[in-house]
């Protein structure tokens, strides 16, 4: 789960493993829960409303774009 709110983006994931298994007469069970939370403070030039996130071949992309007002521009000057 990826969320932002104000200017924290927060990473959180929750995993839940259940193995049940017969072995000689014996019932054996096992469970395994896990769970990973990490907070980030976004600068306030991030453009909130436009963060992309994408998980491929195990590995997680989030992509926080500047807000277009932040990036910087080229001006021309004139020579007279």
């Amino acid at each position: 789960e990826l969320k932002v709110e104000d200017n924290i983006l927060t990473l959180s994931s929750k995993k839940e493993e259940s193995k049940e298994e017969k072995k000689n007469g014996y019932l054996l069970r096992e469970r395994r829960n896990s769970q990973f939370c990490r907070t980030f403070v976004l600068p306030q030039d991030a453009d909130r409303a436009t963060v992309k996130a994408e998980f491929k071949n195990g590995l997680l992309m989030v992509d926080i774009p500047k807000k277009p007002e932040a990036q910087p521009r080229k001006i021309d000057v004139k020579v007279n």
